[in-house]
């Protein structure tokens, strides 16, 4: 059975009790399809919307209020301005929050779980794990572990450890202004 109403003026239903809005067919719509369509929902100490595991609760006293978006234990929150695809976004899953903004090829994002931090611009990249920092600029890694620092570049690499300082390069240069020297039991140049 359907049944139309049109209305004319503003209306007003007030009611001394609970009111239910329940739809047993295929949902409940509110629209303002007006020039100036606003729809306000607005209670005096919650407001909740659920769908599923997923929802948004506002909270209000006079102290303040509160925003909770919930999205369940495997859910997703995404907040997104701009440009699609290279707007601003923020992306939180269950071990992973990622903020973002700009092209997926050459903007900026900082990507966190429980166990890194990577911050990311272009193709440069800057990673924090437990296991040390790791710096990436094109085709020149720089990493500092407690094994020791490393530096490779092209087919070269600077590497330093509490045993040793090694480097290596199809080619070497040591220069010095005034003198260079070398010092040890052994010394082998070749």
């Amino acid at each position: 059975m359907n049944k139309n109403h049109i209305l004319w003026g503003s209306q007003t239903t007030t009611a001394y009790g609970g009111v239910l809005v329940e739809s047993k067919g295929y949902g409940v719509d509110l629209v303002a399809s007006g020039l100036e369509g606003e729809v306000n929902i607005m209670a005096t100490s919650q407001v909740q919307v659920v769908s599923g595991l997923g929802m948004i609760t506002v909270t209000g006293t006079d102290a303040g209020a509160t925003i909770c978006l919930t999205a369940g234990e495997v859910g997703q929150i995404r907040q997104i301005v701009g440009v699609p695809d290279a707007g601003a976004s923020i992306q939180m899953e269950p071990e992973l929050i990622t903020i973002s903004v700009g092209p997926l090829a050459g903007g900026a994002s900082i990507t966190m779980t429980p166990e890194s931090i990577i911050f990311k611009v272009a193709e440069n990249t800057l990673s924090i794990t437990p296991e040390g920092i790791t710096e990436t600029v094109t085709d020149t890694i720089r990493s500092a572990t407690p094994a020791g620092h490393v530096l490779e570049a092209a087919d070269g690499s600077f590497e330093v450890t509490p045993a040793a300082i090694s480097l290596e390069a199809p080619t070497i240069e040591v220069t010095g202004d005034a003198m260079i020297t070398m010092e040890g039991a052994l010394v082998n140049i070749n």
